[in-house]
């Protein structure tokens, strides 16, 4: 039976909707019910190296933007970004605790040459996608909500000078 985990004979069809995404839809033979449908958008990345706090070498997720490369992991169903907040104190508690404001592309942690130097946004990358992985691979859980929720990590809300002089 169809919605039981069953076999349905169907058709694969592919629809585009310009500028938005691109689906692939089984649409089931006998009553054009659609069975099964998912979104078909490639997105390239790049795979970079970087050293960690303890300065242990680890892959990096990352995607070429602007000349430069974001620390936005999209090889993964959910996409994983690592923003750097750049030691902006005020700002982190507006936007953690007060609500106020929100993170867009140019607060993505970034690199000009793929070869990562902060240790803090290295590890913070790389470990939310492993964390990722290690829930699907052992629950089976598709990210934070099991429904491929992104998945955003924040590194630098205080600077280390500052770290002593701002308020617990």
């Amino acid at each position: 039976p169809k919605g039981e985990g069953g076999y349905a004979l169907t058709w694969r069809i592919k629809g585009y909707v310009p500028g938005e995404t691109r689906y692939v839809y089984f649409v089931d033979a006998h009553d054009g019910s659609i069975v099964n449908r998912y979104d078909d958008i490639q997105t390239q990345s790049a795979v970079g190296v970087g050293q960690g706090v303890l300065n242990d070498q680890k892959k990096v997720s990352a995607e070429s933007s602007g000349g430069a490369f974001t620390a936005s992991d999209r090889l993964r169903p959910p996409a994983i970004f690592t923003y750097d907040l750049a030691g902006n104190f005020v700002r982190s508690i507006q936007l953690l605790f007060l609500g106020i404001g929100g993170l867009s592309a140019s607060d993505l942690a970034r690199d000009n040459d793929n070869t990562w130097t902060d240790g803090a946004a290295v590890d913070a990358h790389t470990y939310a996608g492993w964390v990722y992985d290690y829930y699907f691979k052992r629950f089976g859980r598709r990210g934070l909500d099991n429904r491929d929720l992104p998945i955003r990590s924040i590194v630098h809300p205080v600077r280390r000078d500052d770290i002593f002089s701002v308020p617990p």
